[in-house]
């Protein structure tokens, strides 16, 4: 069967919306990508690109969680809010407003300490955000933009089972238009996610689309995976797409390129399950077909 694999170039795929990615050094895939590795290719791909956009809008969700009673006035005042998870566990959100004008504004700062919290993921450890610059009010306006310095700080990810602890910080932008929500990372340093290493200049996106209830996952990074002996490119050809209050894609290209033309598309067949399409020497000719469920990724 033929399959529509074509060469990517990974500067050209993220169809973003706003800023341009950090410059990318020359990184070459060179991990095989075969029949028998095919499911921790992808788990590798969906572990260091999909699941970092996700569980960055965990955190990035509480910068605009608008107290009970603000702070008001003009000294610098700390607040914190305990959030319980949709399924246990805690967080909780410090916010140093540094002019005290009860408002997310430029200069505060922003800390989410999570204690077993669940929801698809298990989250134990801190987010920081700081070197905020705000556009607009996140409260009150219909339009507004946060741009800030994403910290993972020792923060322990548990999902089916399996347990990494991140550590890093990229450049982060949370914006609301009149009709779409973005999320955008930016990655200016590698990113470690346990064994997995998502490098300089990867960048990743997911936008919510309130007239329809939707969001579009855009992913361009690459992966080093010490299990495959090498480095993946990972890029979205279509967007991963879905509902928004759901967390896994209904529609979309996931595709992930190795060594020796090597390459696999990620494709949703419905919030559950995946179809992994397997071109093992690159002849543009589909070596198997694998069904998954995103469970298992």
């Amino acid at each position: 069967m033929k399959l529509p694999f074509a060469p990517v170039l990974l500067s050209a795929l993220c169809a973003c919306s706003s800023g341009s990615a950090p410059s990318t050094p020359a990184l070459r895939a060179d991990a095989s990508i075969t029949v028998e590795n095919a499911l921790a290719a992808s788990r590798a791909a969906v572990d260091a690109t999909v699941d970092v956009v996700r569980v960055a809008q965990i955190g990035a969700r509480f910068l605009t969680e608008q107290p009970p009673e603000p702070p008001t006035g003009t000294a610098a005042a700390e607040l914190s809010l305990t959030f319980d998870g949709p399924n246990g566990g805690q967080a909780i959100h410090t916010w140093n407003d540094a002019d005290g004008d009860g408002k997310p504004s430029t200069g505060d700062t922003f800390t989410e300490t999570f204690v077993a919290w669940s929801d698809g993921y298990e989250l134990s450890g801190t987010v920081l955000f700081d070197e905020v610059v705000v556009t607009g009010d996140p409260f009150d306006g219909i339009t507004w933009r946060i741009e800030a310095r994403l910290h993972f700080v020792n923060l322990v990810v548990t999902q089916n089972a399996a347990t990494t602890t991140w550590n890093g910080s990229v450049l982060c932008t949370r914006e609301q238009r009149l009709t779409a929500k973005l999320l955008v990372l930016q990655f200016d340093s590698d990113f470690r996610l346990g064994a997995l290493t998502l490098a300089a200049g990867a960048r990743l996106e997911r936008n919510e689309y309130p007239i329809d209830f939707t969001m579009g996952i855009f992913v361009q990074g690459f992966v080093t995976v010490p299990e495959l002996g090498g480095g993946l490119e990972v890029a979205t050809v279509a967007p991963l797409s879905g509902l928004a209050a759901l967390q896994n894609p209904w529609a979309g290209t996931l595709e992930v390129r190795g060594g020796d033309r090597g390459v696999l598309q990620v494709v949703p067949v419905d919030f559950f399950n995946v179809e992994i399409h397997v071109d093992a020497d690159g002849d543009g000719i589909e070596d198997a077909l694998l069904p998954a469920e995103w469970a298992e990724l």
